[in-house]
């Protein structure tokens, strides 16, 4: 059971060989090094003393609070979204234990967006060694939340990229412009694909992994597509339930940006508001670890789009990741808990067998 577990995990993650193990930590490496090299000149430019003069004189314990607990309540209803899921596979695991496998899911995620999979098949593999649910439908579930999750931030970018393009009051549409609107065309057409793939029943985890080919490979894949098919039909009623609350948590998501606005500038509206949430979430479907670099990039452009200063834009992107990375320590210690538990299942055994 162990074997398959581990098997699966490293099959799904993408870390079947060393090879591919390699050049995904290449991966990583470069686009960390490209996502700090974009930051640095980001706030070079705009000027390091007056973003963090702005980030200060916004903040103090209670705001900071207040920020951290609409974010904890955020991943509590996608915590809840994620059993919901669960739930319409007649699965059913206690609120703190599946609260320590989805902190650590985060922080992979967050820190890793750029290896596909791997949070997604971590989660999984705790499922199936800690809880007896089946590898393939653990993983499906947290496939299932993701694609509820991304549905949910393409439509924030989109209205959100509209707004900011209806507010952008340029006598011509610069280079800056193109590549917006380059970029959310890019999402809805790759959104729009993958959705009528999905509701055709073909496949799309197969896309993503190269041992899907054959063998036990193939197999995984179409278990976990087949559950993941199964949950998406407009007949399942708890689809209908993550669903609401996937338009709960995002709209969490949308206090969260109107109230820290309202710290930074002393207000704001909805409108702003909706664009600069646009503009965080499409700073996510960059794979750069915490999105480093670009958020602060998307975010110092929008906030002037609506009248705020650059530097106030670059400040909105550093408290969210200050009180993200709150959350992201929290999940790594839970990391290294299952990591610990893993190895503490492995070598006791072995030795009381020697």
């Amino acid at each position: 059971m162990r074997q398959t577990a581990t098997h699966s995990f490293f099959f799904l993650g993408g870390c079947y060989n060393r090879g591919i193990a390699m050049r995904q930590i290449i991966f990583f490496g470069i686009s960390l090094i490209a996502g700090s090299a974009v930051f640095f000149w980001v706030l070079g430019h705009i000027g390091w003393k007056e973003v963090w003069d702005a980030f200060f004189a916004a903040f103090d314990a209670k705001r900071a609070g207040s920020l951290l607990g609409l974010t904890m309540l955020m991943l509590f209803v996608g915590m809840w979204r994620w059993r919901v899921i669960l739930q319409s596979y007649q699965e059913h695991i206690g609120i703190v234990q599946m609260s320590k496998i989805y902190l650590a899911g985060f922080a992979l995620l967050y820190i890793f967006p750029m290896i596909p999979l791997l949070a997604e098949s971590f989660r999984g593999s705790l499922l199936r060694s800690h809880h007896q649910i089946p590898f393939s439908r653990g993983v499906a579930s947290v496939l299932s939340e993701r694609i509820l999750e991304v549905t949910m931030s393409l439509a924030v970018v989109l209205v959100g990229g509209a707004i900011v393009l209806f507010h952008w009051r340029q006598p011509s549409v610069p280079f800056g412009g193109i590549v917006l609107g380059g970029m959310v065309c890019g999402l809805v057409i790759i959104f729009l694909f993958l959705y009528v793939r999905m509701f055709q029943s073909k496949s799309i985890v197969g896309m993503f992994v190269r041992q899907a080919s054959s063998g036990n490979g193939k197999n995984a894949v179409e278990e976990v597509e087949a559950e993941i098919f199964r949950f998406f039909s407009w007949n399942n009623p708890y689809f209908w339930k993550a669903l609401a609350l996937s338009i709960i948590r995002m709209g969490v998501g949308l206090a969260r940006t109107f109230l820290l606005v309202i710290f930074l500038a002393g207000g704001t509206n909805v409108s702003a508001a909706l664009g600069i949430s646009g503009s965080y979430y499409l700073s996510t479907f960059f794979p750069v670890p915490a999105g480093i670099g670009f958020h602060e990039s998307f975010q110092a452009f929008t906030f002037q789009v609506f009248g705020f200063t650059s530097v106030m834009g670059a400040a909105f992107a550093l408290a969210l990741r200050a009180v993200e990375t709150l959350v992201v320590v929290c999940g790594l210690l839970f990391v290294l808990w299952f990591g610990f538990d893993f190895l503490h299942r492995v070598i006791v055994p072995r030795k009381s067998r020697e």
